[in-house]
């Protein structure tokens, strides 16, 4: 269900605010109330359900007439509107706001609807919604949202009667005063009927003739009913409705700190994962040094990169063409062995790729080195069998034969 909130703000802040929820949905009144000061307005709040209330204020504190214009209006013609009716105001006119409203014609002229109020008096209709937390985007004059027709419309809001008798003719009064008004009013609209939407006073009603009684209705809710017709707004020129951006901007700059907080620690994961990484590759490359070292103990000084080539081209000369992953294989599985028996050293390496066989002579201290090279090589799946062992001066030498388990 779609709600709204409807104010009507007094014109002094020990006034009753009156206040109603319309269902747009179901056109039906949710919930109304009075208020007995604007200090309450702050229970209002919760009512307008984070959406801009729509605002009424007294006709009786604003001045409506309809100007005279060339048929272009220019920006030089409205600066000095105000200057033009300074004779008709009794108040100066720099304390003034001028609201304009639709511009049309009547006549054969050119005419422009231009409301008139108190600058203090927006301003403090302002302060009061300000500090009662809620949001308006429009303010409007409250006799300008009964409906707009031929008659003479009347509803009593509290004290005082609402009274409109054009489409930009309206204003209120006290109960006290309603007989004057209309009286004043009848004069130049002598043909209207007048149409009430709440009783009128005995006393009144026998001065006029033509009176329609429409079906009574709370005056906050013909107001709400009527309000989408009335184009006219106060809220323009220095007093234009701003939607808070701060909020919104608040919103993405904390979403902005946890991204940019995201992004530190990702980066920073990163830094550490790249870290890892180039340890991780510097200890492959000293392994792969270890282990080429241990076959070809002149490599000792090589980069990886000439490891990397050395080894294709021994395995290219040794005929191992196709065989390169059996061979390299069989060198990382033994790298294992010959870093365990370090005083054993290949003095000669031939690779058979038809029987898939490294063949290695090696020295070594004595023949216990050859034993133990033969039993850490088995325990990394590889089949190791020795050739006859010699005592060469003081060391032992023989031959190896080093395949995989088939």
């Amino acid at each position: 269900m779609s709600e709204q909130l409807f104010i009507r703000l007094p014109s002094h802040a020990e006034q009753s605010v009156h206040w109603l929820v319309w269902s747009t949905n179901e056109a039906q009144v949710i919930a109304s109330g009075e208020l007995n000061n604007v200090e309450q307005m702050a229970t209002l709040h919760e009512r307008a359900n984070h959406k801009n209330a729509i605002v009424f204020v007294p006709s009786s504190d604003i001045l409506f007439k309809q100007i005279e214009t060339p048929a272009k209006v220019s920006r030089q013609f409205i600066q000095a509107l105000p200057y033009m009716l300074e004779e008709e105001l009794a108040s100066e006119v720099d304390e003034l706001f001028f609201a304009k409203g639709r511009k049309f014609k009547a006549d054969g002229l050119d005419k422009l609807e231009v409301a008139i109020v108190h600058k203090n008096k927006m301003q403090t209709w302002l302060d009061w919604l300000n500090e009662a937390g809620i949001h308006c985007q429009r303010l409007i004059p409250d006799a300008l949202a009964l409906p707009d027709d031929d008659k003479i419309n009347l509803v009593q809001l509290g004290q005082e009667w609402l009274v409109r008798y054009g489409t930009f003719g309206a204003s209120s009064c006290q109960v006290e005063h309603l007989n004057f008004w209309l009286t004043q009013v009848a004069k130049y609209h002598h043909d209207a009927e007048i149409c009430q939407y709440s009783p009128l006073p005995e006393a009144v009603l026998a001065n006029f003739e033509q009176v329609h009684q429409a079906d009574y209705v709370m005056p906050l809710e013909l107001l709400a009913k009527h309000s989408q017709d009335c184009q006219f707004n106060l809220r323009q020129g220095p007093y234009q409705f701003k939607k808070d951006s701060a909020k919104y901007i608040q919103i993405w700059r904390s979403a902005a700190i946890v991204a940019g907080i995201a992004l530190a620690v990702n980066l920073a994961h990163k830094s550490v994962q790249i870290y890892d990484y180039e340890q991780q590759a510097e200890q492959l490359e000293k392994q792969i040094r270890q282990s080429y070292v241990s076959v070809f103990p002149n490599g000792k000084n090589l980069s990886v990169g000439i490891i990397q080539k050395e080894l294709k081209r021994k395995v290219a000369k040794l005929g191992g063409g196709s065989q390169q992953v059996t061979f390299l294989g069989l060198i990382d599985a033994s790298s294992a062995a010959f870093s365990a028996v370090p005083d054993l050293k290949p003095d000669s390496l031939r690779f058979d790729y038809r029987r898939g066989e490294i063949r290695i002579n090696a020295s070594a201290k004595n023949f216990q080195s050859f034993e133990k090279f033969k039993s850490t090589a088995e325990q990394n799946a590889l089949k190791v069998d020795q050739g006859s062992l010699n005592n060469q001066g003081s060391n032992v030498v023989g031959a190896i034969s080093i395949r995989g388990e088939s």
